[in-house]
Parts: C-alpha cells; structure tokens; sequence
C-alpha cells in the first residue's frame, strides 16, 4: 500500500475510533438525563418535558456514531447463528453481500437525504 493509502485508513481509523468514544460520552449523557428525570418524576412530581424525547434521539444517534468501529472489530449485530454453519467460503460471500446490501442502503439514505 502507498503511504498516502495508509496515512488516509489511519485518519478513518482515528475518526472511527474518536466516534466510539463519543458515543460512550451519548450514552453516559443519557444515563444522567434519565437518572434525573426518574428523580424529578417520583420524587419532586415534576416530570420533563424533554428528557424522554432527547433520550430517544441520543439512542438513535449512539447507533450511528458507534456502528463503524463496531464493524470494524467485528462486534456489530449480526446473523451469526446461521452464517457460522456456513463453509468459510461461503461466510465470504455473504458477507460480501451484506456490505454491498449496507452500501446501497448507505447510498439510498444519502439520495433521499439530499433530496
């Protein structure tokens, strides 16, 4: 590989790895976000009008900004049970499947979002 090839995968790398960690920092936030909103509910009968809400949209966020890394180590959700029974070979190929699928879908979101 061209210096210039790995110089570029080690800035991904880098920009994955800074995301994980930011989605550890989404989800200690969440934690505390509804730690108090558990204290203001039963507690003091004040319950936010946020913190749910905010809630669901850090979760869904935490999701994005972690799944790259979580590819990456190999760490992600995935259909395990059924492909492990597979031969090695075929374990390539569907997994070479999944990432065409994971692109096109990628493809598909970012068309839709420009529209």
């Amino acid at each position: 590989m061209s210096s210039v090839t790995m110089k570029i995968g080690n800035g991904i790398h880098w920009i994955s790895r800074g995301f994980f960690y930011l989605g550890w920092v989404v989800a200690s936030v969440m934690l505390v976000i509804t730690c108090y909103d558990v204290i203001m509910r039963y507690f003091f009968a004040k319950p936010t009008s946020w913190a749910v809400e905010l809630g669901a949209v850090l979760l869904v966020y935490m999701g994005f900004i972690c799944a790259a890394e979580l590819v990456r180590r190999g760490q992600h959700i995935d259909m395990g049970i059924l492909v492990s029974r597979l031969s090695r070979r075929n374990q390539r190929r569907v997994d070479v499947f999944d990432s065409v699928l994971v692109i096109l879908f990628c493809a598909v979101l970012v068309w839709m979002g420009s529209k």
